[in-house]
C-alpha cells in the first residue's frame, strides 16, 4: 500500500468517496459542471458502497469488542480501519477490473503463462 499520510485531505477525502469535496466544489464552479457531465461508473458506484458497509461494520465490531469507549472510536483507531478496508476494496476493484476487462489471462486461451 503507498503512503497516503503526506497527502492533502481533500486528497484523502477524494480517493474515499470518489467526489470533489463540497469546499473545492463551491469555489470552483467550473469544476462542477465537468464532473457532473462525467458518466458515473455504476460498478465503481457498487465498490463504494461496499467500502463504506465494509468500514462501517468493523467500525461495529470494534465498539462490540471495546464497550468501555462509549460508544465512541478513537480517530487513530478509525483511520487505521479506513486505511485496512481501503487496500482490500483496492484490491477486490482492481481484480474486478481485470476479469471485466478480459485482462486476466488465467482464462486466456492464447498460450499466455503467469
Amino acid at each position: 500500500m503507498a503512503d497516503t499520510s503526506h497527502l492533502p485531505p481533500e486528497v484523502l477525502y477524494a480517493l474515499r468517496t470518489g467526489k470533489l469535496p463540497p469546499h473545492l466544489l463551491e469555489a470552483h464552479p467550473d469544476v462542477v459542471t465537468e464532473v457532473e457531465e462525467s458518466p458515473d461508473d455504476p460498478d465503481a458506484d457498487d465498490f463504494r458502497r461496499k467500502y463504506q458497509a465494509m468500514v462501517n461494520e468493523a467500525i461495529e465490531d470494534w465498539l462490540d469488542d471495546n464497550p468501555g469507549n462509549g460508544g465512541q472510536i478513537p480517530t487513530d483507531e478509525r483511520l487505521r480501519i479506513e486505511e485496512y478496508c481501503e487496500r482490500q476494496i483496492q484490491h477486490q476493484w482492481r481484480m474486478f477490473i481485470r476479469k471485466r476487462d478480459g485482462l486476466d489471462r488465467e482464462n486466456d486461451d492464447e498460450g499466455y503463462e503467469l
